[in-house]
């Protein structure tokens, strides 16, 4: 039988790699983590206005919260890929003592 582990995993990452997020959401799932992951697969770029800066502002400090919940986090960086969002979330769990793994090896 299967273990559940008792960490609980963000995923982190540019939300362009839906595919990526749901395939590396499944892996460690049958790996038996918990795992949390962005909760809409809207690209807001930085300089949108009213309504979608509120929704943009929203959906941060939710992702936020959920690396704060977690032990870890890991990031979907396909082709090494990471954007200044996802650069911030890696500083905030590395401030908070939490492990980063990367789906792609960093070099």
């Amino acid at each position: 039988m299967t273990k559940v582990q008792s960490d609980v995993i963000t995923l982190c990452g540019s939300v362009r790699f839906k595919k990526e997020f749901m395939q590396e959401e499944e892996r460690l799932t049958k790996m038996g983590y918990v795992v949390l992951k962005p909760g809409c697969w809207n690209h807001l770029s930085d300089d949108v206005k009213g309504e979608e800066r509120e929704l943009k502002t929203l959906l941060t400090i939710l992702h936020f919260k959920k690396i704060s919940m977690s032990d870890r986090i890991h990031v979907i960086n396909k082709g090494g890929y990471i954007g200044v969002q996802t650069a911030i979330e890696i500083a905030l769990a590395r401030s908070t003592g939490k492990d980063v793994s990367y789906m792609e090896e960093q070099w």
